[in-house]
C-alpha cells in the first residue's frame, strides 16, 4: 500500500511541476520557442485532419494577374492606362467593392521629368503655330505631324491620371498599402496612406503595451494622384512566424500617431454597406467587426485574427485578368461581388505557407480573412488558465491509474494512458472544428512524462518486491505464474478456481526396465535429454508445466492464463513430443535404451485450479476428475499399443481439424461410468496414416459379437498397417471373448479396466 501511494504522489508531484513550468509559460517568464513551434505545428495537423472546406458563399471572386496575362497583356503589370482601361471593366460588372493587392507607392514615369516638361512645352509651341493662317501647306501638315507625336508621347505620361480617373468613376476601389518594421526597411516613406487610417481610435489608459498593434516603423503607400480618387486604402501585411508560416493577420498596425486598417476589413465595411467614419479601433477588444455586423470573430490580446483557413490554392472563385480585358467574363460573376485583384502568377513572390498549401498567394489569404470577418469565424484560443487546467487534470488522471493494484496491471496502465492520450486529442480535435484552439503539446508531453515517472518510481519501488518474489519461486513454478503472482502478491494463498483446461500427461513405456540396467551417470543423461524437448514442447505451445514425476511429466493448458485455444494447444504439443522423440532416438541409434516409447492421456474440462498444499509449502496445480482421468489414458496406451490417447470431450473440439479413431468404450478403475476413448493420429493438413473407415467397421462388427466380421476387417487394418497396436488387441480380445462363449446379447461393449 505504501509503495503504491509512493508512485500515485509521485505522480502528482510531478503533475505539480509541470503545471508551474507551463504557468511560467503562459505568463512570458519563461520562454521556450521550439514549443511554441511544436503547438503551431499541431494546429497545421488539425486543420489538415480536419480538411479544407468550400466558401459559405460565393461573395468573394478573385481575379488573377497570372500567367496568361504575362503572356496575353503583359502591358498590364507595365503601363498604369492599361490599368485604367482594366479597372473600367471590372468596375461595368457593379462589384461591391474592390481590393487591389499590389502597391502603387511611386508615380509612373515611362520618360525622365525634364523630357516631360519639354514635350509639353514643345506641344504647346505647335499647338500655337498651327493656328497660324500664313503658314504654306506643307509647314502646317509638319506642324500637325509633330503635334500629334508630342500628344501621342504625353499621352504615355498620363497613366496615374489615366488610373486616378478609372478610381474615381468606379467609386469603391481599394489600393493596397504596406508597412516596414525593424529589421526591414528603416524610416522609408513612400506615397500617401491618410485613407488606409481607422476614423477613431480608442486606446484605454493603462492598456499593456503587449496588448497594442505593432508599431511600423516605414510605409509603401500610394501616390497623390491616385489617393484623392480611392474610397479607402488597407495594408497587406502577413504575419510571418519563426518557421515561415503564416497563421495570424494584423487588424491593425500603428503609425506615426494613427492606426490603420488591413485591406481585408475596409473591403467587408465596403460590401456591407460602412461608411469610413463606422471604423473605430479599440485596443484590447477581442472581436472585429466590419461594417456593422452582429458576430465577431475572435482576436488574441493583440488584436490578431488567427485565421481559419479554408483550404489550398483555388478555393475561392478565381478568374485570370485577361478574361477579363478580353471580355471573356460574364459581368454577372463580379455583380454584387467583393472583388480581390492580385498577382498569382509562378514568379509572384507575395506567397504565404499555410497549412493546406506551403505557396498560397497573398491575394488567396487576403480573401480567407474576407470570408472569416464575413461570417464570423476564426479560432478562438483557449485561455492559458483552462489549459492549466487541462495539464493539472491529465497529470492527476494519470496518477490515478496507480493508485489501486489489479491484475494485469501494465496492460491496464497502458490501456489507461492511450485512452487518456487519445481521448484528449479527440477532444482537441472536436474543440478544433468548433472553432476554439486548445494546447496539445504541452498537456500530452505532460501525460507522458508523468507517465515516465511513475513507471520508473513503481519499477524502483515494487520492482524490488517482484524480484524478490521471482527469486524465492524460480525453482519452481512456471515464469507465467511468477508473472501473476508478482502483478498480484496476494494471490500467495492456499485456495483455488473452477476453470476449463485441458491435462496432458506422458510416460516413458518400460522406464523401470531401462532404469535398472543403467548406472546414475547414464540414466541422468537420458533423463536430462528426454525433458528438455518434451518441456520446450510444452513452454512452446504456452502450456504450464505442473510437474515432473520422475520420467512422466503433467502439464495444463489454459493456465495460468485463460487461453480458448487450450485444447488445439495440447494437440500441437502432443505431437510434438512424439516428432521430437523420434529425433531423440535417431541420436541415441548405439545406445541400449533405444528406440524409446512414450505414451501421452490427455482430457478437457473443469478442474480446480490454484496453490494447493500446507500454509508452509504449496504448490500451483490442477485437481479433479478431469486430472485423474488424463493420467488413466495414459496408461492405456500400453494396453492398445497407441501413443496419444484423450477422452471424448476432447476428441469433439479437436475433430474438425486432426484425425482421430474412437478405440474403445472402457470402465477405468474408479469409475461407474464408461469413458469413450479416441486415438489422435495427427493434424488432417496431412494424410490419415490409417484406414479410419476400415477400423470403424470392425469397431462395429466387434461391439455386435460378429466377431468372423470383426476379424476380417481388423485383418485388413493390420495388414496396410502392420504395427497397428489397437488392431492386434481386438484380434487377441475376440479370441478370447468368442472361447467364453460371449454373444451381443450377453455383453455391453464396454472393457473394464483392473488397473491404473
Amino acid at each position: 500500500m505504501v509503495r503504491r501511494h509512493l508512485t500515485f504522489f509521485g505522480g502528482v508531484g510531478c503533475t505539480l511541476v509541470l503545471a508551474l513550468v507551463f504557468l511560467l509559460l503562459s505568463v512570458g517568464v519563461v520562454r521556450w520557442p521550439l514549443l511554441q513551434r511544436m503547438e503551431a505545428w499541431s494546429l497545421d495537423a488539425r486543420f489538415r485532419l480536419r480538411g479544407p472546406r468550400k466558401p459559405k458563399d460565393n461573395r468573394i471572386v478573385i481575379i488573377g494577374l497570372d500567367d496568361r496575362v504575362r503572356a496575353e497583356i503583359p502591358k498590364l503589370n507595365q503601363e498604369r492606362r492599361v490599368w485604367a482601361r482594366f479597372i473600367d471593366r471590372v468596375a461595368a460588372a457593379h462589384p461591391r467593392a474592390i481590393g487591389i493587392d499590389y502597391i502603387f507607392d511611386t508615380p509612373e514615369e515611362v520618360l525622365p521629368p525634364d523630357l516631360v516638361k519639354r514635350l509639353r512645352s514643345a506641344h504647346r509651341s505647335l499647338t500655337q503655330l498651327e493656328k497660324q493662317e500664313e503658314l504654306s501647306a506643307g509647314v502646317r501638315a509638319v506642324i500637325t505631324a509633330l503635334r500629334g507625336l508630342t500628344e501621342a508621347l504625353l499621352e504615355r505620361t498620363r497613366g496615374d491620371e489615366r488610373m486616378g480617373a478609372a478610381f474615381a468613376r468606379a467609386r469603391n476601389v481599394v489600393p493596397a498599402v504596406l508597412f516596414h518594421f525593424e529589421g526591414g526597411r528603416h524610416e522609408v516613406r513612400t506615397g500617401h496612406i491618410g485613407r488606409a487610417a481607422y476614423a477613431e481610435t480608442v486606446l484605454p489608459k493603462g492598456l499593456a503595451k503587449r496588448r497594442l498593434p505593432p508599431r511600423a516603423v516605414g510605409v509603401s503607400g500610394i501616390t497623390s494622384s491616385l489617393e484623392r480618387h480611392v474610397a479607402a486604402a488597407g495594408f497587406v501585411n502577413n504575419i510571418v512566424e519563426d518557421d515561415g508560416a503564416t497563421r495570424r493577420y494584423y487588424t491593425a498596425i500603428r503609425y506615426g500617431a494613427q492606426v490603420y486598417v488591413p485591406l481585408s476589413l475596409q473591403l467587408v465595411r465596403m460590401a456591407r454597406g460602412g461608411s469610413r467614419a463606422d471604423q473605430v479601433f479599440v485596443a484590447g477588444k477581442r472581436t472585429v467587426e466590419a461594417g456593422g455586423s452582429k458576430r465577431g470573430s475572435p482576436l488574441d490580446t493583440r488584436g490578431r485574427l488567427l485565421i481559419d483557413f479554408l483550404g489550398p490554392r483555388g478555393t475561392f472563385k478565381t478568374i485570370s485578368a485577361a478574361d477579363v480585358m478580353a471580355g471573356r467574363v460574364d459581368p454577372a460573376v463580379l455583380r454584387d461581388k467583393i472583388v480581390l485583384i492580385g498577382p498569382n502568377d509562378s514568379a509572384n513572390v507575395d506567397k504565404a505557407i499555410t497549412p493546406f498549401d506551403p505557396l498560397l498567394p497573398g491575394v488567396e489569404l487576403h480573401a480567407t480573412v474576407i470570408h472569416n470577418v464575413l461570417h464570423g469565424e476564426g479560432l478562438r484560443r483557449v485561455s492559458w488558465l483552462w489549459n492549466l487546467v487541462v495539464v493539472l487534470l491529465l497529470g492527476l488522471a494519470t496518477a490515478l491509474l496507480y493508485i489501486r493494484r489489479f491484475g494485469r496491471r501494465f496492460l491496464w496502465i497502458v490501456v489507461g494512458t492511450t485512452v487518456l492520450f487519445v481521448g484528449y486529442l479527440v477532444l482537441a480535435q472536436v474543440l478544433f472544428v468548433g472553432g476554439r484552439w486548445i494546447a496539445v503539446v504541452f498537456p500530452v508531453g505532460g501525460l507522458l512524462m508523468v507517465t515516465l515517472v511513475t513507471l520508473v518510481l513503481g519499477f524502483l519501488t515494487e520492482g524490488l518486491e517482484k524480484r524478490r518474489i521471482r527469486q524465492l519461486f524460480a525453482q519452481y513454478l512456471h515464469a507465467d505464474v511468477i508473472r501473476e503472482l508478482t502483478d498480484d502478491p496476494g494471490a500467495l494463498k492456499l485456495g483455488g478456481e473452477r476453470r476449463e483446461v485441458t491435462v496432458l500427461f506422458s510416460d516413458i513405456r518400460g522406464f523401470s526396465t531401462i532404469a535398472e540396467r543403467l548406472d546414475p551417470q547414464d540414466l541422468a543423461l537420458l533423463i536430462n535429454q528426454y525433458l528438455t524437448p518434451m518441456t520446450d514442447a510444452v513452454l512452446d505451445e504456452q502450456g504450464y508445466l505442473d510437474k515432473y514425476i520422475g520420467d512422466a511429466i503433467m502439464a495444463i493448458f489454459g493456465a495460468p492464463r485463460v487461453r480458448a485455444d487450450h485444447p488445439e494447444l495440447s494437440a500441437r504439443t502432443a505431437v510434438t513430443m512424439l516428432a521430437r522423440l523420434e529425433r531423440l532416438n535417431r541420436k541415441w541409434k548405439d545406445r541400449d535404451w533405444a528406440p524409446m516409447r512414450i505414451g501421452i492421456g490427455m482430457n478437457v474440462g473443469e478442474v480446480s485450479l490454484g496453490n494447493f498444499g500446507s500454509e508452509r509449502r504449496f504448490e500451483y496445480t490442477a485437481i479433479g476428475d478431469t486430472v485423474n482421468l488424463a493420467s488413466r489414458l495414459e496408461g492405456l496406451n500400453k494396453v492398445y499399443g497407441t501413443a496419444i490417447l484423450l477422452a471424448e470431450p476432447l476428441a469433439r473440439r479437436l475433430e474438425d481439424a486432426w484425425w482421430l479413431r474412437e478405440i474403445d468404450v472402457v470402465r477405468v478403475k474408479g469409475k461407474e461410468i464408461p469413458t469413450r476413448i479416441y486415438e489422435l493420429l495427427g493434424s488432417r493438413e496431412k494424410d490419415c496414416p490409417v484406414d479410419t473407415e476400415t477400423f470403424a467397421a470392425a469397431r462395429e462388427a466387434y461391439l455386435q459379437a460378429r466377431w468372423d466380421d470383426a476379424r476380417r476387417e481388423f485383418g485388413k487394418v493390420l495388414a496396410a498397417r502392420k504395427e497397428d497396436g489397437p488392431s492386434r488387441v481386438f484380434l487377441e480380445r475376440i479370441d478370447a471373448l468368442e472361447a467364453d462363449g460371449v454373444t451381443a446379447e450377453s455383453w455391453d461393449g464396454v472393457f473394464v479396466m483392473d488397473t491404473k
